[in-house]
């Protein structure tokens, strides 16, 4: 039996649909900006102005992509953004953050709060977060490897090509204190 076509405001090509992957996963390697700030270029003992400047930058840059992620696997079509339901065969987990957690990532990221400028205490669970964005953004690549490319063994060797430094920096991350 047939997977009905779903109702969608945009039907992309099938050229689309592959650099839709690729922007995927070029959205989920910018969730580990910060951390990979944090391990590799962050100074030791205080940090000057310009340096917090770079870090907050890649701190709201990581909250983007979380939100982008989850957007992508909303069940709600728009307009012309890539989204999950674009691809039929793949069965769609849905949003991986509540909507209590959308807010509060719109509040952070698109708008100047109060609660803004509280924030740093998020960056605690900002790993949690991007596990979350990862379980999914998995589920998604195993489709695309082994569903949507299965017959491109060009593409599938290209597809996800570093799913193990993936692998190893959630798992890092994971091992963070809150």
């Amino acid at each position: 039996m047939s997977q009905q076509k779903p109702n969608t405001k945009y039907e992309p090509t099938a050229t689309e649909l592959g650099n839709a992957v690729n922007e995927l996963e070029f959205c989920m390697k910018q969730t580990l900006a910060f951390y990979l700030w944090q391990k590799h270029f962050k100074p030791d003992g205080q940090i000057n102005d310009e340096c917090k400047i770079v870090e907050n930058a890649t701190f709201v840059y990581v909250l983007l992509n979380v939100r982008m992620i989850d957007e992508f696997f909303d069940l709600k079509p728009y307009k012309t953004d890539i989204k999950a339901l674009h691809f039929r065969d793949f069965k769609n987990p849905g949003n991986f953050l509540s909507e209590q957690d959308r807010q509060k990532l719109n509040e952070l990221i698109f708008h100047l709060t109060y609660k803004r400028m509280y924030a740093f205490g998020i960056r605690m669970i900002t790993h949690k977060l991007i596990e979350r964005a990862y379980k999914h953004f998995k589920l998604f690549m195993e489709f695309a490897h082994n569903d949507l490319f299965a017959k491109q063994s060009d593409i599938q060797g290209l597809l996800w090509s570093d799913k193990e430094w993936f692998e190893s920096l959630v798992a890092e991350m994971s091992e963070l204190k809150d």
